[in-house]
């Protein structure tokens, strides 16, 4: 970044000795002076004046140190800047994970598009279950560069990065101890007088349009609002004895639920995806780059999320 003849330079200016110079670079005297004399004889100046009581900075020199001190620090800050960009490229791909989030799902396409990015590497950080939030629980902030789960409304409106994995049919979980746990699969009419436990209107405009269906079409359902699903509302779910809207992707989150297909699963089927900051790393973005060149993902286009409300 710059000629290390300034470096030394700027070194014996500092002791006001070239031993002392030469013992902090780690080189003998008459090396150092060797190099200053062909600096000075390069510049066409004299840096120093030597005499018995040490070295005494010319005016030239005076300016040089100065300004040679300035760049110095600036060629400093660019090379850490240029080694910071290299450690992003090269970096770590931080995987957030949970029970409602789980990164299994990364680490498989992971293990399909490695060779791909060689430089990237996965790293997974665990978050709390028992927090509803763990979806936008991206950025430096988190310490979490990528999480895979279903997508809300508050992660529909820009402020975070999207890649759209595939839609995932909803199914229907319930204690294993329910009369209905030994059925196949679960029709409508199979859901007629029992407790329904639906996330809140306005979490999912996936959940809300299934909620009109229902409530329009199908009265005899008991529809019951909850917060957004955290561990708390699985263990609910097992103490009422009541059904959940569910999905695949939660189907080890309790071990006294079963999950079972739901005829209305694939209508109302909700969009699983990644989630990053919108400004990522570079390894986050070559990670990503290389699921798309596969076509492991795409964007969620704004037409799919309006179909839904509609």
């Amino acid at each position: 970044m710059y000629d290390r003849r300034l470096r030394l330079f700027l070194g014996a200016a500092a002791t006001g000795s070239f031993n002392a110079a030469a013992r902090r670079e780690h080189l003998t005297a008459n090396a150092l002076l060797k190099q200053i004399d062909h600096f000075e004889q390069h510049l066409g100046l004299k840096l120093f004046v030597r005499s018995n009581h040490g070295l005494t900075l010319t005016a030239a020199g005076r300016v040089l140190h100065e300004e040679g001190l300035r760049l110095l620090v600036q060629s400093e800050q660019a090379v850490a800047r240029a080694r910071q960009a290299g450690q992003l490229k090269s970096g770590t791909v931080r995987v957030g994970h949970s029970s409602l989030t789980p990164a299994q799902a990364v680490v498989r396409l992971w293990t399909e598009v490695a060779g791909d990015c060689p430089q990237v590497r996965l790293e997974i950080k665990n978050l709390d279950d028992r927090s509803h939030d763990n979806i936008v629980r991206v950025g430096v902030e988190h310490g979490v560069d990528l999480i895979a789960g279903l997508l809300p409304n508050k992660v529909l409106d820009g402020a975070v990065g999207i890649q759209l994995l595939r839609k995932l049919p909803l199914s229907i979980a319930l204690s294993v101890t329910h009369p209905k746990a030994l059925c196949a699969n679960l029709g409508v009419a199979d859901l007629f007088g029992e407790r329904l436990l639906l996330v809140r209107r306005h979490d999912s405009v996936y959940i809300d349009a299934l909620r009109e269906h229902l409530q329009e079409h199908y009265p005899q359902i008991k529809i019951e609002d909850t917060r957004p699903y955290d561990q708390g509302i699985f263990e609910y779910c097992v103490q009422q004895g009541c059904l959940m809207v569910s999905c695949e992707l939660w189907q080890d989150v309790h071990p006294s639920l079963i999950t079972l297909p739901f005829d209305l699963g694939e209508r109302f089927a909700v969009p699983y995806g990644l989630i990053s900051e919108l400004k990522p790393s570079e390894a986050v973005l070559s990670f990503l780059a290389a699921l798309r060149r596969r076509g492991l993902c795409r964007d969620l286009e704004l037409g799919e999320v309006k179909d839904a409300k509609e």
